[in-house]
């Protein structure tokens, strides 16, 4: 799976000895930054040298290995993490120690969890109108640098408490949709009822299932109701 940068940051890297070997820049995101599983390009160009005659690996090709792509793009492929970092040796022409041009030190980061939400609410007071148009537990990731990672919740625990807490719906949703008797409960709500969700699971393509930990707690009140306790 291919992602691209939304900015490309370059990073100088002088060598040891200028006269012998050529300047080389490594563009990365995020401060040379790049994240497990993830093809996170790079753009390597080295001074006075022509694309074609870099090569370009790292010290442990079972941490991370790196494809060329057109030019001076390359892709890195972080397949573990490793806590002294990754580095990528780029070479002229052979690999051979004494054509070592340069070495470049990145930091490894794991894909972030996402949070789960109704809507882009997580908790608190939630209107019955609100509730109403709820068709699905939400997983969203913020912030994060790569385009094209979604995850989606594979299944979820549920309680709907009405009738003053007397009546209790509970159940298991094996996919991301509100399951029937819960979409019943969520046009009948009214003040007093509460929600809860929690141990959603969820996966984004490539990766494995994760248990999240977030846990959905809502209240049922009108937007008159916070209004009046609002003026109080």
């Amino acid at each position: 799976m291919l992602f691209r940068f939304k900015v490309m940051l370059g990073v100088l890297l002088l060598a040891c000895s200028p006269k012998t070997k050529p300047q080389v820049a490594v563009s990365a995101e995020k401060m040379n930054v790049v994240y497990q599983g993830l093809d996170n390009p790079l753009k390597i160009v080295a001074e006075n040298v022509p694309c074609e005659r870099l090569i370009v690996t790292t010290s442990d090709s079972s941490i991370a290995t790196v494809k060329k792509m057109d030019h001076c793009d390359y892709l890195l492929r972080v397949h573990k993490r490793d806590r002294e970092g990754i580095k990528v040796l780029v070479y002229k022409d052979d690999t051979a120690s004494k054509n070592l041009i340069s070495t470049e030190n990145f930091k490894t980061f794991k894909v972030p969890k996402p949070y789960a939400n109704l809507n882009n609410k997580t908790g608190g007071p939630i209107s019955p109108a609100e509730l109403r148009v709820v068709r699905r537990v939400n997983t969203t990731l913020n912030g994060f640098i790569y385009d094209g990672i979604s995850y989606e919740a594979l299944s979820y625990n549920y309680r709907y408490y009405k009738d003053s807490l007397q009546t209790t719906v509970s159940g298991f949703a094996e996919n991301a949709l509100i399951p029937t008797k819960l979409k019943q409960c969520f046009g009948d709500s009214k003040t007093g009822d509460s929600l809860i969700i929690w141990n959603v699971m969820a996966k984004a393509s490539g990766y494995e299932k994760s248990l999240l930990p977030d846990r959905l707690a809502f209240y049922i009140r009108t937007h008159q109701d916070l209004k009046d306790h609002q003026e109080d």
